[in-house]
């Protein structure tokens, strides 16, 4: 597994004991429902993570890497919500129109792609993106978690 998918982890872990000495400490991961679509075979496996993490990609499925990422985000959200008093959520902003991903590692433009006539996915404002880690992050409590 490269660095950069446990990073959210490791900076969790990091926070965790000072999050712990405040009732109103939450903490939200940015993550992707992409994470579903993923083939996840090692579902019913009882360490489902450590099935997970030594998975070999292509380089032309890198967007299954990503994808499993994701869902290893969501379920370490999971796993840390049922073992901790801080309130831990998973927000998925949706298909945001920014600059990210409009071009490669090269700096050389992507081909665009009409995702909306492709599969009817339209894409959000950043505005509109924004508010699914905003809202779990700064609304009271009781309107979000309880």
């Amino acid at each position: 597994m490269q660095v950069n998918h446990i990073s959210p982890f490791l900076l969790t872990l990091l926070l965790l004991p000072v999050m712990k000495s405040s009732a109103s400490s939450r903490m939200i991961w940015v993550t992707s429902g992409g994470a579903v679509i993923t083939e996840f075979p090692q579902s019913n496996d009882a360490h489902p993570v450590q099935a997970l993490c030594p998975l070999q990609f292509k380089p032309e499925e890198a967007h299954n890497m990503y994808f499993t990422s994701k869902l290893l985000n969501i379920m370490c959200c999971a796993e840390l919500a049922r073992r901790t008093p801080v309130r831990i959520a998973a927000s998925h902003p949706g298909l945001v129109d920014i600059e990210l991903g409009k071009k490669d590692m090269h700096e050389e433009n992507l081909q665009p792609v009409d995702l909306e006539a492709t599969w009817g996915m339209k894409q959000r404002s950043p505005a509109e993106g924004a508010k699914t880690v905003l809202i779990p992050a700064t609304y009271d409590t009781s309107v979000v978690w309880d």
